[in-house]
């Protein structure tokens, strides 16, 4: 009798073999709901497809030796498959920040706080408290003076006065503030025809071009790579295009006063001439004085080297038109002989 109800209950059930235990079930529910806390604290969008596919490994495994391992080992490969590089991860954490600094819902003090937790390089350590004490005692009562204001108090690095400065000929380094700054005045005066900028705001809403309405769509180059470990090598091509056409180019950065574009700057010149990115990196500290990183050490940087990068500069040869196979001696002279006056 019970060999024929064992039978029965076979017939009905052909794949009981496969169905889960209760406490295998509940171990399932655990490590799936671990699975999925895991995915958001990585700021990973939920896939539930791909947790029930780390499901159903296990499922197909019981019977064997121990499917709750394999269950376990089927998340950890998934986990890794999704796992972020270095650059992702850390532009997922500033998001927030980001989102909430272009806002126009959110507090002024709320926004400029966001704006500094956004700029902080990554790895330096970042009191909450001090930076909104920093933020309310810089108060003005202009939003973007504020902003660089408390920037600057927090990071210790001096504000960036408004002004285009020229670093080769026809090509100049500008603060985006500069760019925008009492209706693109500086952009008319010194007769800017093309710009490129490094958008950090980009991906999270900010529009470039429609800030700049001055400039057609093939005059304006935006960058949206979120480092600058070398500068892309169609930016490079356009740059040099437009130089060799004796069009006037700046450079600047949405988020940045001149450290970014400055970077850039320094790359192309290293790929136009003989000098390395170190060394030209050093020409773009002497050309602006808030591209040097430690403000405590520009006096000596100045002092010590001023007259053998005057000399490397004026060495400095661009390939393409006669026009432009040297610096604007006048222009440069000017620069290195008084680096600390306002442009």
């Amino acid at each position: 009798m019970a060999s024929a109800q064992q039978r029965s209950t076979s017939a009905t059930r052909p794949f009981a073999r496969f169905f889960l235990p209760a406490s295998l079930v509940c171990r399932l529910s655990i490590v799936r709901r671990d699975l999925r806390r895991a995915l958001e604290a990585e700021s990973v969008k939920i896939d539930d497809a791909l947790i029930e596919r780390c499901v159903d490994v296990a499922v197909g495994a019981v019977g064997t030796s121990s499917p709750v391992n394999l269950l376990g080992v089927a998340y950890y490969i998934y986990k890794k498959q999704l796992t972020m590089t270095d650059r992702e991860h850390e532009r997922a954490g500033r998001k927030h920040f980001a989102v909430k600094y272009l806002s126009d819902q959110v507090e002024a003090e709320d926004r400029v706080f966001c704006y500094i937790m956004f700029k902080l390089p990554t790895g330096i350590p970042s009191q909450t408290r001090e930076i909104r004490d920093a933020v309310m005692r810089m108060k003005e009562d202009d939003f973007r003076a504020w902003r660089d204001a408390a920037y600057a108090a927090v990071t210790h690095l001096p504000s960036v006065a408004i002004g285009l400065r020229i670093v080769l000929q026809d090509l100049y380094i500008a603060s985006f503030a500069s760019l925008l700054h009492n209706g693109f005045r500086l952009l008319k005066e010194k007769d800017i025809e093309c710009v490129v900028v490094y958008s950090e705001f980009m991906d999270f809403g900010f529009d470039v071009r429609k800030s700049l309405p001055l400039f057609d769509e093939d005059a304006i180059l935006v960058i949206e790579e979120s480092s600058v470990p070398s500068i892309p090598l169609d930016v490079f091509v356009q740059i040099h295009r437009w130089r060799a056409r004796e069009q006037r180019v700046c450079v600047a950065c949405d988020t940045d006063g001149l450290t970014v574009s400055g970077l850039l700057l320094s790359r192309y010149l290293s790929l136009i001439t003989k000098f390395c990115h170190k060394e030209t990196i050093k020409a773009m500290k002497i050309i602006h004085r808030s591209f040097v990183p430690e403000p405590h050490a520009e006096r000596e940087l100045i002092e010590n080297e001023l007259l053998e990068e005057q000399e490397k500069q004026l060495a400095l040869q661009v390939i393409t038109s006669d026009s432009m196979k040297a610096f604007d001696r006048r222009m440069l002279n000017n620069v290195l002989v008084e680096p600390l006056t306002a442009p």
